[in-house]
């Protein structure tokens, strides 16, 4: 995609490595999982600041597809 420039390669490669290793996984099937991706999308503006606690405190979700497209799309671009 080209967004940013190769200053940040390894950079983006610490966190693509440490996302890797530490929340996807192949279960006994041989199938991969991506864990612990945060279940909201949007915020509810009424009881949610959107801060750190939010995030942190809000429900987790396996393979979901907000973080399984970001994790698809981090793959093809640093695997080019």
């Amino acid at each position: 995609m080209g967004f940013l420039d190769e200053t940040f390669l390894q950079s983006a490669n610490a966190a693509y490595d440490a996302i890797m290793n530490g929340y996807v996984y192949v279960d006994d099937k041989g199938r991969l999982h991506l864990d612990q991706t945060v279940k909201v999308g949007t915020l509810n503006f009424k009881s949610s600041k959107g801060d750190f606690d939010y995030y942190v405190t809000t429900e987790r979700r396996l393979d979901d597809y907000k973080g399984l497209a970001a994790l698809l799309y981090a793959s093809i671009e640093l695997k080019r």
